[in-house]
């Protein structure tokens, strides 16, 4: 599998490398926003590791031209700016997981794996998801309620995606984190919370049937009174 890495520090993408190329994964790197774009877009890689700070194009304009772009490949920000404001941004831009530096190299490694696992966002292949109303078009990222376009940052719909399929069961917070943002440890904040606050008020807001539950001390699950 191949993995992009846009750094420009050489010295990172170095040790990056060769701790990749040691776990078998095939390494391509670009030193600037404009290269990365290019690599990424002529290129099918399996992870897309990103930095944020460059002298040039920022990452946060690079994040939003890849999906702009159509690059499918699932997009892990490595970055030294540690404000939960950065991280809400960058997962609102559509990153798939956040890492901060320093970090660990079996760490890295470790949110590489979950996001292969996961294979990154839906393919053509993918067939719609449809529950109490609800459609969701895995190609083309739009939800629709009774009719009705919703329209959802790459995070809510990452989420509802994942309620969707989950339809009837009872999903804890560590699922939602795992599955979601790539985690597989709570980090501390409050973003499940957000997430399913902004869902409701797209989703249920003004509706009779509420399908976003809340399972006090357990959950959420997606599904009417």
């Amino acid at each position: 599998m191949d993995i992009l890495i846009i750094e420009d520090d050489p010295e990172i993408v170095a040790v990056v490398r060769e701790g990749l190329e040691e776990a078998g994964f095939r390494v391509e790197s670009a030193l600037s926003g404009e290269e990365g774009l290019l690599k990424a877009e002529a290129g099918n890689h399996a992870v897309i590791i990103l930095d944020l700070m460059f002298n040039g194009m920022d990452g946060f304009t690079i994040l939003r031209e890849l999906k702009a772009r159509g690059v499918k490949a699932p997009v892990l920000v490595a970055s030294a700016r540690k404000s939960v404001q950065d991280k809400v941004f960058c997962l609102d831009a559509g990153c798939d997981d956040y890492i901060t530096k320093p970090f660990s190299f079996a760490e890295l490694l470790a949110r590489i794996r979950v996001l292969v696992r996961r294979g990154g966002p839906p393919t053509a292949e993918g067939a719609p998801l449809s529950c109490e109303g609800v459609k969701l078009d895995l190609l083309n990222r739009k939800a629709v309620r009774n009719g009705q376009e919703i329209l959802l940052k790459p995070k809510e719909f990452a989420l509802l995606k994942y309620l969707m399929e989950n339809a009837g069961n009872v999903v804890t917070r560590a699922m939602i984190m795992e599955h979601v943002w790539g985690y597989n440890f709570d980090p501390g904040t409050k973003i499940i919370d957000v997430y399913i606050c902004q869902l409701r008020e797209k989703i249920d807001a003004g509706r009779d049937e509420k399908l976003i539950q809340t399972v006090r001390g357990t959950g959420y699950a997606f599904r009417r009174n």
